[in-house]
């Protein structure tokens, strides 16, 4: 539409510009047939000589005027045609929003944590059956997602590096796995090649519920137990500094989640999401002479540069 209007304008120009030299033309050959003498307003007209005048004239800006008439109409085909492809880009724009899938990250409840209430003190974790540990996913989007590709991000390295400077918890990477060697643990997870699929998932306002993505065991072990062992250094005061608990999971290090989607008409999109616990839902409840933590967790969505 700018292209369209700054195109009207310039045709306004040359419009204006034909104008007046036509014009110019006009006046600058009366004067010389008035200064030769061919055009005498004095006396007797000139008939040859006013013939002359007239072909001259009606011949030079005649020929202007058409040529510049046929400029005009090329600049306006050419200015609608822009503005027609303009319009079509933007139909096809709208079309595809129309089709397109979205996912976002509800978030999800999930017993972890149990303190023994009036007892030694000390904190015995838990995790819950596999289907708990998850987080769902819903498309809020037009159109349905199809073949989603998803996989697990966990960054080993920082993970390590924080449970080294802030918990005692024994444990072994070694390549694709991670071993725990604690007194409480005695498993070993994956850590890579996370990866699931999904077929489809249609848009939640058809009543869709979404789809629950696991999280990594590897990863939950690695926080949960994580957790405790800091709350260990942290009560015997050999942290150098006294965190209070939420802040513990503010710091801990971010796991990931790409999927990759096909929307309705099978263009190709992404989205990277970072899992997180959020510090101010962390929910504590009594339970038969315990006290149960529940941690919420939820995605934040990563704008990517593609």
């Amino acid at each position: 539409m700018k292209r369209f209007l700054i195109k009207s304008i310039k045709i306004q120009h040359v419009v204006i510009i034909t104008f007046l030299i036509s014009i110019a033309i006009l006046f600058t050959t009366v004067a010389v047939y008035v200064i030769d003498g061919r055009l005498n307003t004095n006396g007797e007209i000139n008939a040859d000589a006013l013939s002359a005048f007239g072909t001259f004239v009606g011949g030079l800006i005649g020929t202007l005027l058409a040529g510049v008439t046929l400029w005009v109409v090329f600049l306006t085909f050419e200015s609608q045609k822009e503005e027609l492809i303009a319009t079509r880009e933007l139909l096809d724009e709208q079309i595809k929003l129309s089709y397109r899938a979205d996912l976002v990250i509800k978030n999800t409840f999930w017993s972890v944590l149990a303190y023994v209430n009036n007892s030694d003190g000390n904190l015995y974790p838990t995790i819950t059956s596999h289907h708990d540990n998850s987080i769902l996913i819903v498309n809020p989007g037009n159109g349905a997602a199809k073949q989603l590709q998803y996989t697990w991000i966990l960054d080993m390295v920082a993970i390590d590096n924080f449970l080294k400077t802030y918990s005692t918890l024994s444990y072994h990477i070694k390549e694709d796995k991670i071993i725990f060697y604690d007194k409480y643990i005695n498993k070993q997870f994956e850590i890579k090649h996370l990866t699931g699929r999904i077929e489809l998932l249609l848009p939640y306002n058809t009543g869709s519920e979404g789809h629950f993505i696991n999280i990594p065991l590897a990863y939950l072990y690695c926080l949960v137990y994580g957790f405790k062992h800091w709350t260990e250094k942290n009560k015997s005061g050999t942290l150098s500094t006294q965190l209070p608990t939420e802040k513990f999971f503010d710091i801990f290090p971010k796991a990931k989640l790409k999927i990759n989607y096909l929307n309705k008409i099978g263009t190709a999109e992404s989205k990277t999401f970072k899992i997180e616990v959020h510090s101010d839902g962390i929910k504590t409840t009594q339970y038969d002479g315990m006290i149960l933590a529940e941690l919420v967790f939820g995605g934040t969505e990563i704008k990517e540069l593609n």
